[in-house]
């Protein structure tokens, strides 16, 4: 029974303190693109393919992606309108209307419907 309740002390003392380690080591921008095209965006330090959402963490410059995006890619420009310092989550849509960005977390279901080309 000691050693139960050993165990339930450490797990009680741990979860206090992981939360702010947690919160600390990630406090900064992190940046959502959905491309609501029928095709592969690309942009500096990344692109999505079709219907997809790509994830970054920081602001631009991005390291370039690992991968190449497929030939005939074209690429979308956008501007985060964001401090260096800012800290939240920055929602880019490209949609064959344009692209929009702001500085909130959208609800995926109120993304417009995947159909065109983003505009050139």
């Amino acid at each position: 029974m000691v050693h139960g309740s050993a165990i339930a002390a450490f797990v009680l003392v741990l979860a206090a303190c992981a939360p702010v380690g947690i919160a600390e080591s990630w406090r900064g921008a992190f940046v959502k693109v959905y491309n609501r095209t029928l095709t592969t965006v690309s942009f500096d330090g990344g692109w999505v393919p079709i219907c997809s959402v790509g994830a970054f963490s920081g602001l631009p410059p991005w390291p370039s992606s690992v991968t190449s995006p497929p030939p005939g890619t074209p690429k979308v420009a956008f501007d985060l309108d964001a401090p260096s310092d800012y800290v939240g989550i920055i929602s880019v849509v490209i949609s064959e209307a344009g692209v929009d960005v702001m500085h909130t977390e959208i609800d995926e279901a109120d993304l417009p419907e995947c159909s065109g080309r983003p505009p050139s």
